[in-house]
């Protein structure tokens, strides 16, 4: 199964921005405006990685993680938030958050998460 990446940020600019370099990279990717959109898409069956920015309005990025281990689906999740403190480098660990990255990030650095993310899913099986 080809890897499909799924962007979930409320900051239009900033998914566009992620999914440009996605796929600039050869990584298919789709992006939504928010969790509660992703979790009833077509492609939450098919996603093998999520980047999701942690605040956003409704759910958020935690929310999404707890969704996912309820739904007992296994998708390595990086969270991306402006803002980073204690409490959700804390919160990101106790959930098993693949990782958390601050805006404005390196590009580099999301791809290199993202590449051990899908490693790291592909060697521990789909669910």
């Amino acid at each position: 199964m080809q890897s499909v990446v799924s962007v979930i940020d409320d900051d239009r600019d900033m998914r566009d921005a992620l999914l440009e370099l996605l796929r600039s990279s050869g990584i298919p990717a789709t992006g939504f405006p928010g969790v509660e959109s992703f979790l009833v898409s077509a492609e939450f069956e098919t996603t093998t990685c999520v980047i999701s920015d942690i605040r956003m309005e409704g759910m958020s990025g935690f929310d999404l993680i707890e969704t996912l281990g309820v739904r007992q689906k296994k998708i390595p999740v990086i969270l991306i938030s402006s803002y980073d403190t204690l409490a959700a480098r804390r919160t990101a660990a106790q959930l098993n958050a693949f990782s958390l990255l601050t805006k404005p990030f390196d590009p580099q650095d999301i791809l290199n998460q993202l590449w051990l993310a899908l490693r790291a899913n592909k060697s521990s099986g789909d669910s």
